[in-house]
């Protein structure tokens, strides 16, 4: 685990003591929260899991979901929590909470929805069509697997020279830490998935076969929508960051994806949610682009909870991941309870302020 998660378990050790949660909660904790999730599995033997935070355990999502009951949360849909954003008469008393997941894994269906069905629990999907196609690379799962799977890696790739030793844990770790920063610092976002597709080339791994073990396809996802729990919604067609492409990229990418659902499906989706989700991925002229498309509102995985209209960017709104590397209820405490993302905000200003000065 990084330096930075073990920061994060001094904050929780700090912050999240569960009275300082309960004094706390009603100046902070907001009108709602949104969480994010991915994957919903069992977790399994691997050692070298770079991903792990994308995933969270069964158990620990009905964790989740009778804790947040237990608080005295409302759980809606996506769109009702828009709605209650908007309009404060339809606001009651009690918070609302919503469950949203990212790209269409087959184990939100398989695993995590009969534990949201049992519960009465609505859900968001959000699509992102080219993995659906089979077409578009979830180069993150794809360079998990080369690296967990060979122990050298070698690749000449536009006038780069690439080795890496991956025989140990350590070596794999680095190995991935620094491909991946090549690939979402010092490639753009057209060479990253020529990279990416060079790679898999080189050492035999099928792009398509993994999209087609871990995402659902059309098909199946023409028989879940049956379901009235189940909602989809946009994730754009190729996952690429919105604030890394150009104007005209960044629509062309967004309309194929809900032109691919509004074919494959019958839909229009309303709502958005950016890839990647963070800063770094959600620029202010990506908010504009997706608003000029006539979404209702758009989600990042930027930290916080709800506000209410006069303080929430309905092309902005926070969400709060459900991590792999946290699965607790005294984390899920801090996070609900919305005062880590003050003191965060305020950490944030301060460092602004010492950089200016």
């Amino acid at each position: 685990m990084s330096a930075n998660y073990g920061a994060i378990r001094l904050g929780q050790k700090v912050l999240g003591n569960r009275f300082l949660c309960r004094v706390m909660a009603p100046f902070t904790a907001g009108c709602g929260i949104i969480f994010t999730l991915h994957r919903v599995k069992a977790a399994d033997d691997y050692v070298f899991q770079p991903n792990k935070e994308l995933e969270i355990t069964p158990e620990f999502l009905e964790e989740v979901i009778l804790h947040v009951r237990r608080e005295g949360y409302d759980i809606v849909s996506l769109q009702e929590a828009v709605e209650r954003i908007n309009d404060p008469g339809k606001r009651s008393a009690k918070r609302f909470a919503t469950f949203t997941f990212d790209d269409g894994y087959r184990d939100n269906r398989d695993v995590a929805f009969p534990i949201l069905k049992k519960h009465g629990v609505p859900l968001t999907v959000f699509i992102c069509s080219g993995l659906n196609d089979r077409s578009t690379q979830p180069w993150w799962l794809v360079l998990e697997r080369l690296v967990r799977d060979n122990e050298r890696f070698e690749l000449e790739f536009e006038e780069r020279s690439l080795s890496y030793d991956m025989s140990t844990l350590e070596a794999k770790t680095i190995a991935y830490r620094e491909l991946r920063l090549l690939m979402i610092s010092e490639l753009d976002e057209h060479a990253q998935r020529r990279f990416i597709v060079a790679a898999s080339q080189a050492y035999g791994f099928d792009i398509a076969e993994l999209c087609k073990e871990l995402v659902l396809d059309w098909d199946e996802l023409r028989e879940w929508a049956k379901e009235p729990l189940v909602s989809f919604e946009a994730h754009t067609f190729d996952h690429h960051a919105m604030a890394r492409l150009s104007e005209g990229e960044r629509v062309a990418s967004i309309s194929l994806g809900m032109e691919r659902m509004q074919q494959e499906l019958g839909l229009h989706p309303r709502l958005f949610a950016y890839p990647y989700g963070g800063a770094w991925a959600v620029d202010d002229a990506s908010q504009k682009t997706v608003e000029a498309l006539d979404f209702t509102a758009a989600v990042t995985t930027k930290p916080g909870v709800l506000k209410g209209k006069a303080q929430d960017n309905l092309f902005a709104l926070p969400r709060v991941s459900l991590n792999g590397y946290f699965q607790d209820l005294g984390m899920l405490r801090l996070l609900m309870a919305g005062h880590a993302f003050v003191v965060h905000q305020w950490v944030t200003r301060l460092r602004t302020k010492l950089k200016g000065a």
